[in-house]
């Protein structure tokens, strides 16, 4: 906008521009829950949302970044010295949660290949429950907080587990092992 104005006599003219430069929040799955801030004025600048402020369930808030790939600080704020439209990118942490396997009785519970202990929220843990010799799971029970779990493959002596979808600490049980029953039979021969 252009203005005009004539000046009589001995005149003073003050003026007062206020620049307005928008922000986008990017929240990358979680949800703001207050503070939002939208835009920012210039030799003001601007609070982003804290932790406290911003939210995504089995995750912590990593900080602000101004790039999607997280590099350098995190921003907690857009600075009065700013100019232009700023975008801000929510990092999150994923939770962590332990899975304890239990000592077993007649046999050994172990991580499968490749199982990470703790699991990322979400995440999936396979382990294995090996059979002593003269032993069978032909009755064994295996829990994860009180859930029961189907093998997903077994050679009669080895079974594996999978626990899927884990959102808290997890406390493997395994009742149930047996002793193997042997029927012995003979005959006797009368015939002598």
């Amino acid at each position: 906008d252009v203005y005009s104005v004539t000046l009589k006599e001995d005149m003073i003219i003050i003026a007062s521009v206020s620049v307005v430069y928008q922000i986008a929040l990017k929240p990358n799955g979680g949800m703001i829950t207050s503070g939002l801030v939208t835009s920012y004025t210039v030799g003001e600048g601007a609070v982003l949302p804290d932790e406290t402020q911003i939210v995504k369930t089995g995750y912590e808030f990593g900080g602000w970044y101004e790039d999607e790939g997280f590099t350098g600080e995190p921003s907690t704020e857009v600075s009065a010295l700013t100019e232009g439209d700023k975008t801000f990118y929510a990092k999150w942490i994923a939770n962590q949660y332990n899975i304890t396997l239990p000592e077993v009785e007649n046999g050994i519970a172990s991580p499968s290949d490749g199982a990470e202990n703790p699991v990322e929220y979400g995440g999936r843990y396979t382990f294995t429950v090996t059979i002593d010799e003269h032993f069978n799971g032909n009755s064994m029970i295996v829990s994860a907080n009180g859930m029961i779990l189907n093998p997903d493959d077994t050679d009669g002596q080895t079974y594996t587990y999978t626990i899927r979808n884990i959102i808290e600490d997890m406390n493997v049980i395994i009742s149930g092992i047996s002793r193997n029953v042997y029927t012995v039979s003979y005959f006797v021969d009368d015939m002598m």
